[in-house]
């Protein structure tokens, strides 16, 4: 196992869910922290409590390899200096980031995704058009293409429903997996084996 871990940031209104394969698949190779951006634990919709490793506030990029950013509602985050500051050094750091459904968003309300090409699902294909009116202003200068994931550089994009896709690209990007087994892992957690 590495000695370098995986950063997963929860908020209030996250959907944990969507990071969960990622972090059973990464977890074969690098120990996985949870950091909340309140440093309260995390509670799902469930019930399901997730607490925090270590306070936000100590996270020491030089730790880690990679962040990983759930979707949700990210209403609670959006906008705030502190969530934004830690993205940004992830990505100065030229560590791999990882955002899924509004995980997306936190990643563009941060301003890491400008000339980048990155997926979405804040479309009227997807969502209701007063968010997708509200959130037009966190795409300017971001090339969009609709796929369930895609990765551009080091920041690994996806759509809600792409979730095995993210885990299988963030377990390639990250070296857990040979890029021949790929495929057929998509093909496992789909259950089209």
């Amino acid at each position: 196992m590495s000695d370098k871990k995986i950063l997963l940031m929860l908020y209030p209104g996250c959907i944990s869910f969507e990071t969960m394969l990622a972090v059973e698949i990464l977890g074969r190779s690098y120990s996985v922290d949870v950091v909340t951006t309140n440093n309260q634990n995390h509670k799902d919709a469930s019930g399901l409590q997730i607490a925090p490793q270590l306070p936000f506030e100590e996270v020491n990029t030089a730790d880690y390899v990679a962040l990983l950013v759930p979707g949700g509602n990210p209403d609670e985050i959006v906008g705030k200096t502190h969530v934004q500051k830690l993205i940004r050094e992830f990505h100065t750091a030229d560590l791999i980031i990882g955002g899924i459904c509004a995980g997306v968003l936190v990643l563009a309300d941060s301003g890491i995704l400008k000339g980048q090409t990155i997926t979405h699902n804040y479309t009227e294909k997807f969502a209701p058009i007063e968010v997708v009116n509200f959130t037009k202003q966190f795409w300017t200068d971001i090339n969009y293409k609709e796929s369930l994931c895609i990765t551009s550089g080091n920041i690994v994009t996806a759509m809600p429903n792409g979730y095995v896709e993210f885990a299988v690209e963030l377990a390639l990007k990250l070296n857990v997996i040979p890029p021949n087994k790929a495929a057929k892992m998509v093909q496992y957690y789909k259950g089209a084996l």
